[in-house]
């Protein structure tokens, strides 16, 4: 029970779009070293970042976020997307791959019901 005598609602926690814990705000605040109240005001909805992983010459596996979507080959994950095949070839380098290490650390909140 929290303050107002509510149940504690139970939350998936993510950074930077992969998969933490699940716990209470209280919890997750505790066991992540952040504030309770930044847990609840800066959690967005993710923007869940696509990830290229190359397996062999032409096989590759697809990711958003830490979820697995499928593998294929680089034209097969390109018409998935939506995109040019060479935008899979950046996907899949070391370019893309340092961009996203260098993003803020971004938070996000899935109640979990």
């Amino acid at each position: 029970m929290n303050k107002a005598g509510r149940k504690a609602g139970l939350y998936n926690f993510y950074k930077n779009n992969f998969y933490i814990m699940t716990g209470t705000v209280k919890e997750i605040a505790v066991a992540t070293g952040l504030s309770a109240t930044k847990i609840r005001t800066q959690t967005k909805k993710p923007a869940w970042t696509i990830v290229v992983v190359r397996l062999g010459d032409n096989e590759f596996s697809l990711y958003e976020g830490d979820k697995y979507i499928f593998t294929g080959s680089k034209k097969e994950i390109a018409e998935h997307l939506n995109v040019a095949e060479s935008t899979i070839t950046y996907y899949a380098g070391p370019a893309y791959i340092e961009r996203i290490e260098k993003q803020k650390d971004k938070y996000y909140l899935e109640e979990v019901e």
